[in-house]
């Protein structure tokens, strides 16, 4: 779905197996970044309508970390996070669930979590923090 390694500079990674979900978690929080994480698979017709909905926001956010996670591929990584329905999105801070997620393909939802979670970014760096 996203082609770049979990070591991209880039915002947007992809983690193939639960040791790259951990070292993504561990990167972000050493950067005091938030993420956003797309739990997909690859056989998810609603998972692909999402995916470049996903990366624009991945775009207008460039200071908050989106990961996809392909579950059919990397199954520790969705079980590990509760993983129910596909796609869902989940928001995360200092290597823990912020307790923030949206299930199904609520792209409106989905970039009001990503303003919510991501805005104290935002808001310092228009501070000039």
């Amino acid at each position: 779905m996203v082609a770049q390694a979990s070591t991209s500079s880039s915002s947007l990674v992809s983690a193939h197996s639960l040791a790259e979900w951990r070292g993504v978690l561990e990167r972000a929080a050493a950067r005091n970044q938030t993420i956003i994480a797309l739990f997909t698979a690859s056989w998810c017709a609603a998972c692909k309508k999402v995916v470049p909905d996903f990366v624009a926001l991945s775009a207008d956010f460039p200071h908050v970390r989106f990961v996809t996670v392909v579950v059919d591929q990397n199954e520790e990584t969705g079980l590990e996070n509760g993983v129910r329905k596909l796609p869902t999105f989940k928001a995360f801070r200092n290597k823990a669930d912020a307790g923030f997620v949206v299930e199904g393909a609520d792209m409106e939802a989905v970039r009001r979590l990503v303003t919510q979670e991501g805005g104290d970014a935002v808001a310092a760096a228009a501070a000039g923090a």
